[in-house]
């Protein structure tokens, strides 16, 4: 490629199927060149950063011939506690088999709800560090990391990033994903700036012309099935850590005030006090609040508690005017 040209792909029918044809060019040819390919995905929570990254991802995969939705518990970091294990499988094989020995992406999604955000930031800049100096030596990796601000990544660790791409998601529609090439201006010696630019490349048509192309890329929704399990693993690793959190929480409760707490009121004063975990257990149906299934099961409440949660919970998102995201 040209200084400033990142891909040539030749035009397709289905304007998605050509999205996904760049997402391809732009991270496989990298790895066939035995470098790493970062590639930080921002936006506000809500506007569709962690579908928009396993989209990535799948494109990688449907390359190597992986199966997105057999490997996904594989190449997808819920939460912090997992990446070790998680890294150290993909780059050697562990368990032998042949879609971990093909895969060649690693997701690290945002687990800012479930830990601190100094450990978060702490967290995010050691596991870039770490993938870019393993991959390198071992098996290159397409790294997408999910985060809110580019912020959380350190000045330094900044300087790794491939690309930087940031959601945006309508009231109504598909969410648009901005993608920028990262570099390096080094005209001063003494001060280089980190800089971002669009990325571009040709467009070649039937009739074999060439046409420079800046993409706007509008990201649908994974499949179903997809979706489904990547939720499913989410909660399930996030829970995890909210329920040892809070039965922590209600220890120290106990021992404060000398007899057993209400554990519901307990519950919503968490979920009050940290509402981005919001997400992970409410749903919203026909302008009601219901808590999902899973998190009746997590803390073992009774069907009375379940609703004197939902009746509480709505009460005081109502008196602090806090919506509740879907």
């Amino acid at each position: 490629m040209g200084k400033y040209i990142d891909f040539v792909v030749h035009e397709q029918a289905d304007p998605e199927q050509t999205g996904k044809h760049i997402l391809q060019h732009l991270t496989v040819n990298r790895l066939r060149a035995k470098k790493p390919c970062v590639i930080l995905v921002v936006g506000d929570s809500g506007e569709g950063k962690s579908f928009t990254a396993l989209k990535i991802a799948e494109v990688v995969n449907n390359y190597y011939n992986v199966d997105t939705l057999k490997t996904i518990n594989d190449f997808i970091v819920y939460t912090p506690l997992e990446y070790t294990q998680k890294l150290d499988n993909i780059l050697h094989n562990n368990e032998k088999r042949q879609d971990i020995k093909n895969l060649r992406v690693l997701m690290i999604d945002e687990a800012r709800e479930v830990v601190r955000s100094h450990l978060w930031h702490s967290f995010i800049n050691q596991a870039i560090s770490d993938c870019n100096a393993m991959s390198r030596r071992i098996k290159p990796l397409v790294i997408i990391v999910v985060t809110q601000f580019v912020k959380d990544i350190d000045s330094a660790v900044r300087r790794t990033i491939t690309y930087y791409g940031k959601c945006a998601r309508p009231l109504t529609g598909s969410t648009r994903f901005d993608l920028f090439r990262v570099w390096k201006d080094d005209h001063d010696l003494e001060r280089p700036k980190l800089r971002k630019r669009k990325v571009k490349g040709y467009i070649i048509s039937k009739q074999k012309q060439y046409s420079l192309y800046t993409p706007e890329f509008e990201v649908h929704l994974p499949d179903k099935k997809i979706i489904n399990a990547y939720e499913h693993q989410n909660f399930e690793a996030k829970s995890k850590i909210l329920r040892k959190k809070l039965e922590d929480m209600l220890k120290m409760l106990e021992k404060d005030i000398g007899h057993e707490f209400d554990k519901v009121h307990a519950l919503v004063n968490h979920y009050i006090n940290n509402p981005d975990n919001l997400r992970l257990i409410i749903t919203r149906r026909y302008n009601k609040i219901r808590v999902k299934k899973e998190f009746k099961q997590m803390h073992d409440l009774t069907n009375i508690e379940v609703s004197e949660f939902e009746k509480l919970i709505l009460e005081k998102l109502a008196q602090k005017g806090l919506a509740v995201e879907q």
